[in-house]
This record gives C-alpha cells, sequence and structure tokens, in this order.
C-alpha cells in the first residue's frame, strides 16, 4: 500500500459536515469502490464469505478476539496448521491485545511507515460494538437493516455485526 498510484483512484468524495447526513450516504451508496460504502463494506465481506470454506480461507472477526483473544489465537493457530498451546498463546496474547497495538502504532499501523496517517495511533482508536446506533434515528437505523438484508444472506449479516462467538455463526462450517 503506498501512494504512487493516487491518480488512477476515483476520486475521493468530500465528508458531509452532517454526521447523519454522512451515514444516510453510507448506507444509501451503491458504490463499490473509493470512499467506503455498505454496499462496498458488504460486498467485499460477502467475496470473502463465498471462500469461506476454501482450505486457505480463515475469516476472523475483532470482536471474537476481543471476546476470546487466547481462543481465537489458538483457533487461527490450527488453521494454520501451527502448533499453539494454550500456555502459549496466553503468553502471546497480551502483544496482540488492543492496547499493545496503540503502543506501536508507529510501527504496524497500516502503511504507517509511508505517511499515509496524520496520526498512526487514531488507526486504534476507541470504537465501541454498535456505538453508531446511538447516534442515529430509529429511521435510520431500520433503513440501515433493510439495506443489509438485501445486500448480504442472514447467516453473514449476523457474522458481520456480532463475530463468531456472538451469533452462533462458524463461518469455517
Amino acid at each position: 500500500m503506498g501512494n504512487d498510484d493516487l491518480e488512477d483512484m476515483p476520486p475521493r468524495r468530500a465528508p458531509l459536515d452532517d454526521a447523519l447526513e454522512q451515514f444516510r450516504w453510507f448506507v444509501r451508496d451503491d458504490a463499490l469502490a473509493g470512499a467506503p460504502t455498505l454496499a462496498g463494506i458488504l460486498h467485499h465481506l460477502d467475496t470473502a464469505w463465498r471462500r469461506r470454506h476454501d482450505p486457505n480461507v480463515v475469516l476472523c472477526h475483532f470482536a471474537d478476539f476481543t471476546r476470546d483473544l487466547v481462543g481465537e489465537l489458538q483457533r487461527l493457530a490450527a488453521a494454520l496448521h501451527i502448533e499453539l498451546s494454550a500456555a502459549r498463546a496466553t503468553r502471546l496474547a497480551p502483544e496482540a491485545s488492543l492496547d499493545r497495538m496503540r503502543e506501536r502504532a508507529q510501527e504496524i499501523a497500516p502503511a504507517a511507515s509511508q505517511g499515509n496517517w496524520k496520526d498512526p495511533h487514531a488507526f486504534f482508536r476507541s470504537g465501541g460494538f454498535g456505538e453508531w446506533r446511538d447516534r442515529v434515528t430509529p429511521e435510520d437505523a431500520d433503513e440501515y437493516a433493510r439495506r443489509v438484508a438485501r445486500l448480504v444472506p442472514r447467516d453473514l449479516a449476523s457474522w458481520a455485526h456480532l463475530g463468531r462467538l456472538a451469533s452462533g455463526i462458524d463461518p469455517a462450517v
């Protein structure tokens, strides 16, 4: 990832000043490339979801890592055919924590060494699951749900919003 092909990218859409209008644009826009849209993100996830049973595909969800970091490290290691005991996973887990990633943001934020971030620490912000729901109207939340239902299958939508552990949907099964 770098800056060499910026001129080949679609024109960057200026964000709207009104956060609610920005959310509505995000939900309604059909673009699959350029500025992130719900359609684009779900298309990306659906591409991986359709290949989830391929031997070289492992789907991991941030929510699962926050709920059971040691267990998810072991699950990932098993999928990669790497031997990892529970004791070793427990010792490694602090290095994979969000706090540790924030400490090392200058080294590990995507393309941080190329100056793509004003502040690489901002990549590891303190977001929460579903925090956006507190910032939209009930009608906007309903529109979002209807749009998701039109764009992707129910199992993918559930996994995408909750992860494997909370949704009970294991992409590998």
